[in-house]
């Protein structure tokens, strides 16, 4: 709320099922779009305040710089290919605009190798994988924001026979 003001564009990337548009409707947000692969997108809640765009995140029709918040919560693990998502992501972000969402986590490797999710290709990210991510993140023009940490301690998450957590991150479009 400090970072982005209420009437500005805030995108969330894989909103099918997303609480964010509906939670930011709630607290007063006004120019609210939602992108998913998923064609059931447009019956989600709040649609007469939200845009609902059935779409590949990583080639949107947005115009560039559209958008001052996008928002990408347990999206980036499922499909992930850094140059498409990134790319396209700075391309529709304003400068001085936000990137934040989370990602499944854990510190070393957990194998995922040929288990398909929402038919994507399924990564808990590592903690060298992570850092890969920010490095690629930075070719784009995307900065983390706030200090990093890559402890976990507990897995709070079981699922398809794997523990983890979720790492959470925040960048900023800086000017090229």
């Amino acid at each position: 709320e400090q970072q982005v003001g209420k009437t500005t564009p805030i995108l969330d990337l894989g909103a099918y099922g997303s609480e964010v548009l509906c939670c930011l409707n709630e607290m007063g947000y006004s120019d609210l779009t939602g992108i998913d692969l998923n064609p059931a997108m447009t019956q989600m809640p709040f649609k007469q305040n939200v845009k609902c765009v059935t779409g590949d995140l990583t080639q949107t029709e947005f115009p560039s710089e559209t958008f001052g918040a996008i928002t990408a919560i347990s999206v980036l693990e499922h499909g992930f290919c850094g140059p498409k998502a990134f790319g396209e992501i700075s391309r529709i972000l304003k400068t001085g605009g936000y990137l934040i969402g989370s990602t499944d986590y854990w510190p070393e490797k957990v194998d995922t190798r040929g288990v398909i999710v929402y038919g994507l290709d399924w990564r808990i990210f590592s903690k060298d994988e992570i850092l890969s991510l920010i490095e690629e993140a930075g070719k784009y023009s995307l900065v983390p924001v706030g200090q990093l940490s890559f402890e976990a301690s507990e897995a709070t998450v079981r699922w398809l026979n794997r523990d983890y957590t979720f790492a959470w991150f925040a960048f900023q479009k800086v000017g090229v």
